[in-house]
C-alpha cells in the first residue's frame, strides 16, 4: 500500500500498530483490513484516516481543515 501527501511531511498510525514517518510518499504492507491515521506536521498540520484492505494507492490531499485520504 502507498500512501502519498504530495510535498508534505507526515506520520502513519495504523491499527495494527504499523507507524511510519515519511516525507511525500511512503509505503505499508498489510495482511488485512485496518484504518489508518494520516497526519502532517507543521505548523498547519492536518489529519484524515482511511480503511485500507488490499494493495493500492492511497493519495491524501488538503481541504480546508482537514485531509481528504482516497
Amino acid at each position: 500500500m502507498k500512501f502519498s501527501v504530495p510535498g508534505r511531511e507526515g506520520k502513519i498510525q495504523c491499527g495494527d500498530g504499523q507507524t511510519a514517518e515519511f516525507v511525500g510518499a511512503t509505503s505499508i504492507t498489510f495482511e488485512g483490513l485496518t484504518t489508518c491515521r494520516v497526519k502532517t506536521s507543521g505548523k498547519e498540520a492536518k489529519q484524515g484516516v482511511v480503511q485500507v484492505e488490499r494493495a493500492s494507492s492511497v493519495t491524501c490531499t488538503e481541504t480546508g481543515t482537514a485531509l481528504s485520504c482516497r
